[in-house]
């Protein structure tokens, strides 16, 4: 900025920047000179640091590939065996061969599908949550929400269980209890290997449908198993129709009323 000093008749020049002319008042007046840089508009309504929620991510990869190598290693290993699982869903004399064969919850393919079951269904019940949940909820998500999904649904499976045994011992009836068993166990298996790969295709490729997708067969998957659990064997003598309908309401049906109930209170 230049100053411009007005004085007497003469007229001096110092610098490029300040011009000095005589005269009785000297007068200092500012000169802009011309610039393509200018202040910006945009002011700031705060001073402090603020501090940018991220999140990573990175311990589901970890999972999904713990999960897809456990899958590997079963299918290499034990490529016979799940095949019959997979066949037993659709008939019973699969189911018949599993069990005479041997104890399917005592194999070694049981360790790796069980956890594959365990973890893909919790993410999946974990994708389908955090849908759900306001923005303002960011502290429940994450690892921490994910370990509290994987211990209620161990703990759901380990009380059902339980209970199908002790409703089996106070009818006497050990048959259709192993039976349930053993149906719930092969369902259980094949439902995380179907949830596998929608989980990753939700997650990596950002597919909201698939998720819903995966519901709906979660849900007709678990009617077609109340149906080959109520009416299977019914022409044997053993058969007990009153304990498969007692354990039918009490751990199937009551517990999912129970949950679309509060999935609907949640959406309205």
């Amino acid at each position: 900025m230049a100053q411009v000093l007005f004085q007497e008749d003469t007229l001096s020049v110092n610098t490029p920047d300040t011009l000095f002319l005589s005269d009785s008042v000297s007068v200092a007046i500012p000169v802009k000179k011309k610039t393509f840089f200018t202040s910006g508009s945009l002011k700031g309504n705060y001073f402090n640091p603020i501090e940018i929620q991220k999140t990573s991510n990175d311990w589901i990869a970890v999972h999904l590939v713990i999960l897809l190598v456990l899958l590997a290693w079963t299918h290499f290993f034990y490529r016979k065996r799940l095949s019959q699982i997979f066949k037993s869903v659709v008939a019973n004399h699969y189911l018949y061969q599993l069990a005479r064969e041997g104890n399917l919850f005592r194999e070694r393919i049981s360790i790796p599908l069980f956890i594959v079951y365990i973890v893909s269904v919790s993410l999946f019940i974990y994708l389908i949550l955090i849908g759900f949940m306001p923005p303002s909820f960011t502290e429940l998500q994450g690892i921490k929400l994910f370990s509290a999904i994987i211990l209620v649904v161990l703990v759901i499976w380990i009380v059902k269980n339980g209970m199908i045994n002790l409703t089996g011992i106070i009818f006497k009836d050990n048959y259709s209890s192993a039976e349930i068993l053993l149906t719930n166990f092969i369902f259980n298996l094949v439902l995380g290997l179907v949830f596998l790969p929608i989980v990753i295709i939700a997650i990596y490729f950002h597919s909201e449908n698939i998720l819903y997708a995966g519901l709906v067969f979660w849900l007709i998957l678990t009617f077609y198993r109340i149906g080959r659990e109520l009416f299977s064997d019914f022409s044997l003598s053993n058969y007990n129709l009153y304990y498969r309908i007692l354990y039918l309401c009490t751990l199937e049906i009551l517990p999912l009323l129970v949950v679309t109930k509060l999935v609907v209170r949640i959406l309205e």
